[in-house]
């Protein structure tokens, strides 16, 4: 009985921490890569426990390349710094390319890119899911533009306030 009780305690332990990144290195398998995007919220336990391509999840990833041809080594070190944090001093949404260099509100976006620029995609949420609305974004006297005519939350254009 007294080992049941500790197997059983064991697993829980075990169960109890979530695997959140792929090693920087060594042997990675596409259901690995599944337990860690489903721990960051990045797909369903359905997605997780369904048929799995190496396809599908790059393309719910938050990897930069997701075009074919896909491989493994891409996600060596996925998840280990996972996301960025970009605190905005305003933003826009209707004031066009240069509203938030005038008004707006604060306010916090995130992405996985650590530093902001062209193509850069923002996003609402820590696990990368809810692309950034359309408007105007101002950090000090840094304006980015985010318009989803290509990406859904990608920075389309870049300027300065002038201040």
């Amino acid at each position: 009985m007294k080992k049941l009780i500790i197997l059983f305690l064991l697993s829980f332990v075990l169960n109890s921490f979530a695997q959140t990144s792929i090693p920087s290195s060594g042997a990675i398998t596409i259901n690995q890569i599944a337990t860690v995007m489903y721990n960051l919220g990045q797909i369903t336990l359905a997605e997780k426990n369904g048929a799995l391509s190496i396809s599908f999840l790059n393309g719910k990833s938050t990897l930069s390349d997701k075009t074919a041809p896909y491989s493994l080594s891409d996600w060596y070190g996925y998840g280990a710094s996972s996301f960025y944090t970009w605190v905005f001093d305003a933003y826009n949404a209707s004031g066009g390319e240069a509203g938030s260099c005038t008004s707006g509100s604060p306010t916090t976006m995130y992405s996985s890119s650590s530093s902001l620029g062209l193509s850069v995609v923002l996003y609402t949420n820590t696990s990368l899911t809810t692309p950034a609305p359309n408007g105007s974004y101002r950090i000090s006297d840094n304006r980015y533009y985010v318009s989803s005519y290509t990406v859904a939350g990608q920075i389309t254009s870049t300027g300065s306030c002038g201040f």
